[in-house]
């Protein structure tokens, strides 16, 4: 399937080669190490190298690779606070870590955005002693970074009275997501499932759904939720959302998992509307799909991990709400 669908990122080089040697002459925007770390408050945002440092830390995330080289800042929080700790825009596969005044790993995560940049969001306490270290994958990973501080408030999505729910069970580790997992790979049976989408008597349905992340032989996977739908009367289907997390909403076609891409966009959350219309004649079968944008959870990779988002949608032709799920043979009878 198409790399936006994948439920997880490429596999990567773990080394890029030797690192630069560390040059006690490099501008140290950040310590070396917690002995020398740089003290910041938030909110807080700054540049800096990797280039010329040693390396210090590795962290538990990134199948603990090591080698790259890393800097230290300091930070004391003025009261609890959750914070979020942001990389987006440096210039090289980053790791990001928060530790402990006694050294305890707090939270890791490697790649967050899908450029294997790194983001963090840690509950941290009021007085205590943290350090935060920016790190890279491995040994050659290194590079300019950007890197943002600052309380962050999270999305709490009100569920509309009377939405229908997506049904979908909870995300367990070591579990095949099975549950409209569309053009999926994981082991299930059937192997490929879309879930129906039929409005009211106007055409209308308000969907609650669950979507998330968890582990799989090792590996960090997004829930991706795949549904069919039917064109009504009125020859479009307008799709708006929200989400307590950058999601994704796409069109898929053609109707083939071979095939299949996104043919239109749009994005939505953390509480955020985004919206999406899709036109066509009336009875055309159209696949939509949803999933985070990112390829790991933001509380440092801990999975499972689950979030709400909401789909408002006007359109549909109007039919009950299927029980069972579509297996990928019953979509292909439609067809034959």
């Amino acid at each position: 399937a198409n790399d936006l669908l994948a439920p997880r990122q490429d596999p990567k080089p773990p080394s890029l080669g030797a690192n630069s040697p560390a040059d006690p002459d490099v501008l140290r925007q950040g310590g070396d190490t917690v002995a020398d770390a740089v003290t910041i408050t938030m909110p807080h945002a700054s540049t800096g190298t990797t280039e010329g440092y040693n390396d210090d830390y590795a962290g538990s995330c990134a199948f603990y690779n090591p080698g790259a080289p890393d800097v230290v800042y300091r930070l004391v929080p003025d009261q609890d606070d959750l914070v979020a700790i942001d990389l987006w825009g440096s210039s090289y596969d980053t790791k990001l870590m928060v530790y402990d005044v006694d050294l305890n790993e707090i939270a890791c995560n490697d790649d967050y955005y899908a450029d294997y940049t790194s983001y963090l969001e840690v509950a941290l306490i009021g007085g205590r002693e943290y350090f935060i270290v920016v790190d890279g994958y491995g040994q050659g990973h290194f590079g300019d970074y950007a890197l943002a501080v600052a309380p962050h408030e999270p999305c709490d999505l009100d569920i509309p009275v009377g939405a229908v729910a997506e049904g979908e069970p909870p995300l367990q580790n070591d579990v095949a997501d099975c549950y409209n997992n569309g053009c999926g790979t994981l082991p299930c049976d059937p192997p490929h499932n879309w879930q129906p989408l039929a409005g009211d008597a106007t055409g209308a349905l308000v969907l609650h759904g669950r979507s998330g992340w968890f582990t799989y032989s090792g590996a960090a996977l997004r829930d991706t939720d795949w549904f069919e739908a039917v064109i009504g009367v009125d020859g479009a289907v307008n799709v708006v959302a929200d989400a307590e997390a950058a999601m994704f909403m796409f069109q898929l076609a053609p109707l083939d998992c071979n095939e299949v891409a996104p043919v239109m966009t749009a994005e939505a959350g953390p509480c955020q509307e985004g919206e999406l219309t899709v036109t066509g004649s009336p009875g055309d079968v159209i696949w939509l799909w949803t999933g985070p944008q990112m390829f790991s959870p933001p509380g440092g990779g801990i999975t499972p991990a689950e979030f709400d988002y909401v789909l408002w949608i006007t359109g549909l032709a109007s039919e009950p709400v299927a029980v069972e799920l579509r297996t990928w043979t019953g979509v292909k009878s439609l067809y034959r």
